[in-house]
Order: structure tokens, then sequence, then C-alpha cells
């Protein structure tokens, strides 16, 4: 588990805004007051496990099953580049990096039984992804309602 960091220094804005961006996608539980003020502390990305039993057609699974999810922060971020005068994004999702296909017994209600294969998660991370602008989404949502 990764240390809550706090940082507290009187720099230059533009540099403070050059040392809160370096931060951000490498830090999975981060806090860093006045350097990044208005960003919230975020838990990081990674497994979260239950465990239920799967129903498929009334039919159930034999043991209870560990249900997998990814889930947490990676670090995501949009600010304006007074040097690029532009916006600048970097995007991430926290999503599976390695799993297992792994087999349940079912039990159906008239006795008879099936394997049930699901995908179970071993570890998640932050993967870079395409920023896409609220302009782009609203194009894309009035183009289907067209259709």
């Amino acid at each position: 588990m990764v240390a809550d960091m706090s940082v507290s220094v009187f720099l230059t804005p533009s540099f403070l805004i050059d040392i809160c961006k370096s931060f951000l996608p490498f830090i999975g539980y981060w806090k860093m007051s006045l350097l990044c003020a208005g960003v919230p502390t975020y838990k990081p990305c990674n497994v979260t496990k239950g465990k239920v039993y799967l129903d498929s057609n009334g039919c159930k699974s034999a043991n209870e099953v560990e249900v997998t999810t990814c889930g947490g922060s990676c670090g995501t971020y949009a600010m304006y580049s007074l040097e690029a005068n532009m916006m600048e994004r970097s995007c991430t999702c926290c999503r599976e990096v390695s799993t297992t296909k792994k087999e349940v017994e079912m039990i159906c209600p008239d006795g008879s039984k099936f394997n049930h294969s699901y995908i179970h998660i071993n570890k998640c991370g932050c993967q870079r992804t395409e920023c896409v602008t609220p302009e782009a989404t609203q194009v894309a949502r009035s183009r289907r309602r067209r259709r």
C-alpha cells in the first residue's frame, strides 16, 4: 500500500503546476496540500473482492465464488498550459492487467449439474486511454440521436 503524501511549499504558480502535474500520474494514494489545491484524495487502482453465489437460468453455483472488480484513481487530469496556450490532458483508466479463467459447478433445480467458466481479475493497473473532450462526446451523442 502506498503511503499518503503531503507536500506544502510556496513557489511560483507555474512551477507548482509543473510539480503537481508530474506527480499526478504516478501517485496512487496522494494528497498534495497547497500544491494541488482542490484536488481530492483518492484510493489507488486496485482489485476489490467479494463473495457471491452465481445464478444462471435458475441454476446456482454449488459454492460461493470470489468475484473481482477493478476500481480506484489513476491520476487523470486536464489543465491549461500557459506555454502551449491550450489544454493538456492525461487520461488513464483503472482496468484489469492480469486475469485467470476459472470454473464453478452449477446446480439446477432439477438436480442436473454443469460447469460454468468466468473471468477472475488477479491484478489491476492504470493504463493510458484517449481523452475525449466534452464537445466530442456531445457531437457523438447528437449523431446517434439522428439515426
